[in-house]
């Protein structure tokens, strides 16, 4: 049993003390009205992106920043309310999004050409999307269309492994969209293939790095090893894991004290880090929340579920700085909390959970966000208006992209 273990009752008392207050001022408080205002600010603004071809061209064509992450977001208000004309609008975007591919803008700091599958940071995030949304409307032939063209892009040769820039965040996509088709009553041979050939790749390739230390992984969950053992977990759920999930799972939980980015974040409430990386979902104790929750459902050792419960309570109590996306601030801690109400049923996480998305409305709402990288899905405010209505919906919402689209 790991160290600390056996505390968690202490620790979820705790949580939602008068100590431990998320806002920036005494009794603030976010009703359900503000968020609903910041949502629809939000989605009303994005839903009108595809009457402006000169607004459009402007922007990003990624899936963490840019235009693909609004035609996602805009599929799941349409989940989530039912309402036609987000469904609309998502379908508008994609149809530009597919025929001005080329003459949109790419992030500076990106070398695409270095990152040619990455789910976020390519056109593959793009044509994932756009399938996504031909799907839900009934449009095979384009579905097909978008799909063929997802799979082409995440077919190219790359050396990155990670979630966030590489292989297993293209193998994620093509295990979310793989589930949307059966529950559409579809299938894809050339996605299973897809699927069967990346698990293969992505596994050796690990096995190699680790083995002869040949990497630049950390152990985050976007850039990684924390996210691809996630994968491979999501791989994993009906048979046994490879060893390289245990052996991540067991290197994770020991990294709880020094200086380097890959052991920045803490598995221990009582460890003294004023930084805000380390409870970020990209490269903090965030998304190692996600791994052992999945860990505990697919492996059923209630050990992973000590840990989940320990690394939450740390990004729980995180609350300084004023980030609140989901990549890098309150948005993605609200999604950890949640997920961990998920796996326990505990409503000191549920609680939590909707703290934090009230504080990250309070925020958006205190604080206007004008650039087009604040527009984004992962990096900007419609991330926070889409957790707001999903806080609002739903009894336990999970993150998006990295779970599969909830129906209300």
């Amino acid at each position: 049993m790991v160290a600390g273990a056996g505390n968690n009752a202490t620790h979820l008392s705790s949580l939602c003390s008068p100590t431990s207050c998320l806002y920036e001022t005494p009794h603030a408080n976010v009703p359900d009205e503000a968020r609903r205002l910041l949502f629809e600010q939000i989605s009303k603004r994005e839903s009108r992106w595809h009457e402006d071809m000169s607004t459009l061209s402007d922007t990003w064509r990624t899936l963490n920043a840019g235009a693909p992450g609004i035609a996602y977001a805009l599929l799941h208000f349409y989940r989530l309310s039912g309402a036609s004309a987000y469904l609309v609008n998502a379908l508008q975007l994609c149809e530009l999004l597919s025929r001005h591919l080329y003459e949109l803008q790419l992030p500076d700091e990106v070398e695409i050409e270095r990152y040619p599958t990455s789910l976020f940071h390519s056109e593959t995030g793009l044509w994932w999307v756009c399938a996504l949304c031909y799907l839900e409307a009934g449009d095979w032939k384009r579905c097909e269309s978008s799909l063929k063209n997802f799979v082409n892009s995440a077919s190219s040769p790359t050396q990155v492994l990670d979630i966030s820039l590489g292989l297993a965040g293209t193998l994620l996509a093509s295990l979310n969209l793989r589930e949307a088709l059966l529950s559409s009553g579809q299938s894809s041979a050339i996605l299973d293939a897809l699927i069967s050939r990346q698990s293969m790749e992505l596994d050796s390739r690990l096995a190699y790095a680790l083995e002869h230390e040949t990497h630049s992984l950390t152990k985050t969950f976007a850039h990684g090893t924390a996210g691809i053992a996630f994968v491979l977990l999501r791989i994993a759920k009906d048979g046994k894991p490879s060893d390289l999930v245990f052996s991540v799972l067991r290197s994770l939980w020991l990294a709880r004290t020094g200086d380097e980015i890959s052991l920045a974040f803490r598995l221990s409430p009582e460890a003294d880090d004023t930084s805000w990386g380390p409870s970020s979902w990209c490269n903090g104790v965030t998304g190692v929340v996600h791994l052992y929750v999945l860990a505990y459902q697919v492996l059923g050792d209630p050990e992973y579920l000590d840990i989940a419960s320990r690394a939450a309570f740390f990004a729980g109590q995180q609350t300084h700085g004023h980030a609140t996306s989901i990549c890098c601030g309150t948005a993605g801690q609200a999604y950890a909390m949640f997920s961990m109400y998920n796996a326990t049923h505990e409503p000191a996480w549920k609680q939590r959970g909707i703290e934090f998305s009230e504080l990250t409305a309070l925020r958006l709402l205190n604080f206007s966000q004008k650039s087009s990288s604040d527009r984004g899905l992962y990096k900007g405010d419609l991330g926070g208006g889409l957790l707001a209505i999903q806080s609002m919906q739903l009894s336990h919402p999970e993150m998006p992209v990295i779970y599969p689209i909830e129906r209300r």
